[in-house]
């Protein structure tokens, strides 16, 4: 079980941004275009080597809108949809990518 800071009290998002709530009150916000550039599925990205392959490039060009956002606190897995992908992030991995910068949620800028 993870420690409270690790697990995700909700989720919000808007076409540009997903934000998370966490458990002991801390918000996170993470825009897309950074979401899309740090996506680690086999099709963009190599393991072995942790390097990206040439099609992340016309990946993360790409303009697309992020469409649903879905937590599984039984995996401590945030599953972000976008119109032409869709991708998995460890929670615990997000916040530790927290820069500590929170700003105010998406729901009080519209």
């Amino acid at each position: 079980m993870l420690r409270t800071p690790f697990l995700v009290r909700s989720l919000a998002s808007t076409k540009n941004a997903l934000q998370v709530t966490w458990r002991d009150g801390v918000q996170s916000i993470y825009p897309s275009d950074w979401l899309r550039a740090t996506v680690r599925d086999d099709c963009y990205f190599e393991p072995v080597s942790l390097l990206y392959k040439p099609e992340h490039l016309s990946f993360v060009t790409k303009a697309s809108t992020m469409t649903k956002v879905e937590g599984d606190n039984d995996t401590n897995t945030i599953h972000v949809h976008w119109d032409d992908h869709s991708s998995a992030f460890d929670s615990s991995w997000l916040r530790a990518q927290d820069t500590g910068n929170h700003p105010p949620s998406l729901k009080a800028n519209g």
